[in-house]
């Protein structure tokens, strides 16, 4: 008998504009060097759970990519811990 293992990654290559607009990222540098500074997963200890609570740097649920407000099933990247 056969098993396998299936896991499921995120890639959420880009954010709305909405988000890059209120904190004033124009360049994808930019946005490599904020996402660090807000989100040091790459610390010793740090997980995406102990960044997320409090973090300023979190977007608003109903934010959306340019490519999500063109269809009516899309989920904001900032929705956690949900299906779709």
């Amino acid at each position: 008998m056969r098993f396998t293992r299936h896991i499921g990654i995120d890639h959420a290559f880009s954010f709305p504009m909405s988000y890059m607009q209120r904190y004033g990222i124009e360049t994808w540098d930019q946005f490599l060097d904020d996402f660090m500074r807000h989100r040091p997963t790459a610390d010793p200890h740090t997980c995406v759970d102990l960044l997320r609570d409090n973090n300023q740097r979190t977007g608003k649920t109903g934010e959306l990519r340019l490519c999500e407000q063109w269809t009516t099933g899309a989920k904001s990247v900032f929705q956690f811990d949900v299906q779709g």
